[in-house]
């Protein structure tokens, strides 16, 4: 599966593409993984004259002598096209597919009323819902295609992509994940595998041995490619596939919540024990209250 990316340019994420944000992050962090974006720059999803610049310093710094995968070099743009994704990712330009910068606009299966009126009934955050917007319905086709059709898992999925990740806005740890280094415990046993293997998707696997099991499960090459997991598409399936059979941490979604029987409290252990449970209970039950 190639990695997806999408041609960034000057002010996206700031000007009629609030869609873009979560790319610009991405596309931030590596700058400074590269340490070509200042440290006390902020990582904030908004390509300005900071982060453009950055990308020109980086774009000199491959020229076709010093490109490792790229055998022209890149061109002094600004602009983040395919080659420039490749350098900053380590992959070959081959392995990098541009899509359209457009929002995808994931249909609602049958049965449910409109995303809109979801996130209304729920009480959706302002600052969340443009991703919950865009995410809410690829996540509820994963329930039903992995068979999540109780209408109380589903909200409980629904809230825990919402506490975890604002629904996609943050589809990658905000740490650089060198605390993580040398975590055996986790599988990190390699040089550099805190911030490789550091937290992505809608509730965020961390460390070389889950993006393995992860990468078993799906047939995806996550070890080589850990940018992938934090593609919308993939994070879906792990959140539903990994609450349904309770992959995180021992319990899935059954254990809690059936039928009349909706245990949103205890339900938070199917990702962190107790942490943060009693505010998911209440977004739980937003969620359950717009789709029941």
């Amino acid at each position: 599966m190639a990695i997806e990316k999408v041609e960034l340019e000057l002010n996206d994420g700031i000007i009629d593409t609030p869609h873009l944000i979560d790319d610009v992050e991405i596309l931030q962090r590596r700058l400074k993984d590269w340490g070509v974006l200042p440290k006390d720059a902020k990582i904030d999803g908004l390509l300005g004259s900071v982060t453009k610049a950055a990308v020109e310093q980086f774009q000199r710094m491959r020229p076709a002598d010093r490109s490792q995968f790229v055998p022209g070099g890149l061109k002094v743009t600004g602009k983040v096209d395919r080659n420039t994704w490749a350098e900053l990712l380590k992959v070959k330009s081959e392995e990098i597919t541009i899509v359209s910068r457009k929002p995808q606009i994931w249909d609602m299966p049958g049965g449910f009323s409109s995303v809109d009126n979801i996130l209304d009934i729920a009480q959706c955050p302002s600052e969340i819902r443009p991703f919950a917007k865009k995410n809410l319905p690829l996540v509820l086709n994963q329930c039903i295609d992995n068979g999540v059709i109780d209408r109380g898992q589903i909200a409980y999925v629904f809230a825990t992509a919402e506490h975890e990740s604002h629904f996609g806005r943050f589809m990658m740890e905000l740490s650089d994940g060198w605390y993580l280094e040398g975590r055996e415990d986790i599988g990190n046993t390699e040089p550099g595998d805190g911030p490789r293997f550091k937290g992505r998707g809608f509730v965020q696997i961390t460390g070389r041995r889950n993006y393995r099991i992860w990468s078993a499960k799906l047939g995806i090459n996550l070890i080589d490619n850990p940018e992938k997991a934090a593609l919308p598409e993939i994070a879906a399936i792990i959140l539903v596939r990994g609450m349904r059979d309770g992959s995180f941490t021992g319990v899935g979604l059954s254990d809690f919540i059936v039928g009349d029987r909706r245990d949103f409290l205890n339900a938070r252990r199917i990702v962190n024990g107790l942490n943060r449970a009693d505010n998911i209970v209440q977004i739980a039950e937003y969620y359950f209250k717009a789709i029941a």
